[in-house]
């Protein structure tokens, strides 16, 4: 019992960590989008903050790298997409136990 609740908090704690992630992925999509719709209207160069500095940049390798990245980001969301999915249903399958055992171990109460 003890370690089905140890799995329990284990897989939540995962489950949570992995929903943080995909926030994060889906923020950065949102602004490699941004920045995608921004090049469009770029006639010439464009620059590209570096740390603290401003790199001048051909325009079709930055639309490269926007779209580069927004792939790499696409396939890490369905990555996450399908971690969060098997881990809910462990989790759910763990809570079912845990609520069975606990069903088992109180036993039944009546004259």
């Amino acid at each position: 019992m003890e370690q089905k609740l140890a799995n329990y908090q284990t897989l939540r704690e995962q489950l949570q960590m992995v929903s943080v992630q995909k926030q994060q992925m889906e923020l950065g999509k949102a602004e490699a989008e941004a920045a995608k719709k921004a090049l469009e209207g770029a006639k010439s160069d464009v620059y590209k903050s570096v740390g603290p500095l401003l790199i001048k940049v051909d325009l079709i390798d930055a639309k490269s790298q926007i779209d580069s990245e927004l792939s790499t980001v696409d396939k890490r969301l369905v990555l996450l997409s399908s971690q969060e999915t098997k881990l809910a249903a462990k989790l759910q399958e763990i809570s079912k136990d845990l609520s069975a055992a606990m069903g088992a171990s109180t036993g039944p109460t009546g004259a």
